[in-house]
């Protein structure tokens, strides 16, 4: 099972991805984050696999 997060200040735009990801039985979606900052604490803490990140 891959671990995965979603960093994305656009709310619609996380619910998008969040639901493409229910189609993966092999990824789980730990956490949504509307902040580069709020993903990187949560980082120091955890690892993931996946991170799906709005680059602006």
């Amino acid at each position: 099972m891959y671990k995965a997060i979603i960093v994305e200040d656009e709310f619609l735009l996380a619910k998008v991805i969040e639901n493409y990801l229910l189609n993966f039985e092999s990824i789980s979606l730990v956490h949504k984050y509307e902040s580069a900052i709020e993903a990187l604490n949560f980082l120091e803490k955890e690892k993931v696999d996946l991170i799906f990140l709005d680059i602006e």
